[in-house]
């Protein structure tokens, strides 16, 4: 049995921290980042960073196939926690009757069974998590594989900013059996272009 929500979210900070084995890539042409509910929150970060860094043509995917611009000559990052996701499995498969070149991070699962098969680069992170508390551990790899500057910098500060505590429980505690909704700026989210109304879920609108 998996390790519960509540406790995930405690250990935040904790999987932000934990040592990572990746190294820095180049990506000179689009990069496709495909992942599902929290497996896909990642690449929505990164695509919204890129919009206003210099980090190259980076587009997040949270759905089956591919979008209709990608070619043989981009690289695909399929996000996977369990490795079993039916939509980042199905993008995996297309990009590689397409020819991109594809790198995974996952748990395992279906996903990393293609990637040794195939030969892609998997990037392997800890298991028994709830996905989507799981961000940081799906985050971190993205943050080296595109370079972002000073990441370890980044993460220390992160984890050793003051947060007044009290506040945080008590927000939660408001939260605690209710279903909050979150008003938003699109200016600093991948969905800035999207003129259409609806509940963004990590990737699953409504």
């Amino acid at each position: 049995m998996g390790i519960s929500i509540d406790v995930d979210t405690r250990n935040f900070f904790d999987m932000l921290q934990a040592k990572v084995n990746v190294n820095s890539r180049s990506y000179p042409n689009k990069l496709l980042i495909s992942g599902m509910g929290g497996s896909g929150i990642g690449g929505r970060i990164m695509e919204t960073l890129a919009n206003f860094e210099d980090m190259g043509d980076i587009s997040s995917w949270n759905n089956y196939g591919l979008p209709a611009w990608l070619s043989s000559s981009d690289n695909v990052i399929c996000i996977s926690y369990s490795g079993n996701t039916a939509e980042t499995l199905s993008v995996a498969k297309k990009a590689h009757k397409l020819g991109c070149k594809i790198e995974v991070i996952t748990t395992g699962g279906n996903l990393g069974n293609l990637a040794d098969k195939n030969g892609w680069q998997k990037t392997l992170i800890e298991s028994g998590h709830q996905p989507r508390a799981a961000l940081p551990l799906l985050l971190k790899p993205l943050l080296y594989k595109l370079n972002i500057p000073n990441t370890e910098l980044i993460v220390k500060e992160v984890s050793e900013h003051n947060y007044e505590k009290s506040q945080v429980e008590n927000v939660a505690l408001d939260l605690s059996g209710k279903i909050p909704c979150i008003y938003t700026c699109l200016l600093y989210t991948s969905d800035a272009a999207d003129e259409g109304l609806g509940v963004d879920l990590g990737g699953r609108r409504i």
